[in-house]
């Protein structure tokens, strides 16, 4: 006997529906990221594209509560490629490489297999790989060491022979070196009056913090301000030398991320902009003095208005100072306007890696 049940009105199929969306909304609540990444991408191999974009758009959702934050900076990437080839697939191409630009912001070297992916999708992320990027004539930019080529930008560049031309004796304690700087070294440092012992406690601060005293080098200060001048080359906006922004003070404390990736900042990231947009309240007077409340909807500010941008670097074990008891970082920095410009955000993990890198005033060893 068929037992098989056809809906001969769309109600029959309404209620039905109704009875397994719960289940299908308990499922996708409790779906971890490892599991949505899987179902999204079996998804886009059978060419499903619409339940696939779906899919990462609930994976970026989930990656932005408080229990995956430390898994976003890594999912961030993956979602963006996923929703610039499901987008490509759709024939959205322009949502498809501001997608694949995201992407490429985290590995600017990446290629994709033709024979893994349909052409359109091949189409569009060359051509997003095509597309300039803007930068003023005779001006490092931060995006020459974003990605995995913090590394290799550092591992090329080569300092002056010359010492920091803002290092002089008298401002000396409130540059860069307060990075390092211990209390006690503040103290006395406070506590000297003239030039020559001030001249004296420089040398002797050096001193104390050279690796190898028998060698006429101190790979411990070439080391530190090889990375002030880096920072001034790559980090300076505006009139703020690149070393004294909150990325030289990472840079100058961690050495060189393992990757970076640049994500662009959504209104609903931001919670002042997220009040902005909720619905008006309104009092509307009614017959016999009786009131009644209209809600009016407004447009919130769009990420491209806000021209916000989230500036992550992640660190893994073997970039960062051993001095440093996790395994890895994440320092974030956000662009805004009216916020800053790269903010550090100063999160207890990030603070407790500082301080641990400081250590008794040595920072990471040099990177290789």
């Amino acid at each position: 006997m068929n037992r098989t049940r056809s809906f001969r009105r769309p109600s029959d199929f309404c209620f039905v529906i109704g009875l397994l969306l719960p289940t299908l909304s308990l499922r996708a609540q409790t779906e971890s990221p490892r599991q949505l990444v899987e179902r999204g991408k079996a998804e886009f191999k059978v060419a499903a594209y619409k339940a696939s974009l779906a899919t990462f758009n609930r994976l970026d959702d989930l990656s932005r509560e408080p229990a995956f934050e430390a898994e976003r900076p890594k999912l961030q990437p993956l979602i963006a490629f996923y929703r610039g080839a499901n987008h490509a697939a759709l024939r959205e191409d322009d949502t498809a490489e501001r997608e694949f630009g995201v992407y490429l912001h985290a590995f600017p070297d990446a290629s994709i297999d033709p024979a893994a992916f349909p052409p359109l999708v091949i189409r569009c992320f060359e051509r997003a790989r095509q597309r300039p990027t803007t930068r003023a004539a005779g001006k490092h930019s931060s995006d020459e060491v974003s990605g995995r080529g913090m590394g290799a930008a550092y591992a090329r560049f080569r300092p002056a022979d010359r010492r920091p031309a803002h290092e002089n004796a008298d401002d000396w304690a409130r540059g860069t070196i307060r990075y390092i700087l211990t209390k006690d070294e503040l103290d006395e440092w406070s506590s000297l009056a003239d030039p020559v012992s001030r001249a004296e406690f420089i040398t002797r601060f050096w001193q104390r913090r050279d690796p190898n005293p028998l060698t006429s080098e101190n790979e411990f200060r070439d080391e530190y301000e090889k990375r002030i001048q880096f920072a001034d080359a790559m980090f300076t906006t505006g009139e703020q030398r690149g070393s004294a922004t909150d990325r030289g003070l990472v840079f100058i404390l961690m050495g060189p991320a393992s990757y970076a990736t640049q994500i662009p900042l959504r209104s609903d990231d931001d919670p002042v902009q997220a009040a902005r947009s909720r619905p008006v309240a309104r009092i509307v007077p009614g017959p016999a003095g009786q009131t009644t409340v209209e809600y009016g909807e407004r447009n919130p500010l769009t990420a491209e208005v806000l021209q916000g941008v989230r500036e992550v670097w992640h660190s893994n074990r073997d970039r960062l100072p051993k001095t440093v008891h996790f395994t890895e970082v994440d320092f974030e920095f956000v662009t805004k306007k009216g916020y800053g410009e790269a903010t550090l955000q100063r999160d207890n993990r990030v603070l407790s890696a500082l301080d641990q890198a400081r250590g008794e005033g040595r920072p990471a060893a040099a990177t290789k």
